[in-house]
């Protein structure tokens, strides 16, 4: 949620190994935030794919934001996940 530290999600994942990392945004939440903690997260190099998604990815804010982009849809997501994690 927007209470978790970007500098705590990648702790986080340095110590749980996942499969992906991913970063969803609301309409509440800032693209610029996301954009932030998406370059982050690039930043320190982790080897897991990162995916970005939800309503704060505008066709604007978009591009500027790293990450495999998610479509709108859930499902659509969760298949787009599941694929790029198995192969």
């Amino acid at each position: 949620g927007r209470s978790v530290s970007c500098h705590c999600l990648i702790e986080a994942a340095k110590q749980l190994q996942p499969d992906a990392l991913v970063i969803v945004g609301t309409r509440r939440a800032s693209p610029a935030r996301m954009n932030r903690c998406a370059r982050m997260i690039v930043a320190s190099r982790l080897s897991w794919p990162l995916f970005v998604g939800g309503s704060v990815l505008t066709r604007r804010d978009a591009p500027l934001i790293p990450g495999v982009h998610l479509p709108q849809s859930l499902v659509a997501s969760a298949e787009r996940i599941e694929k790029a994690v198995t192969g």
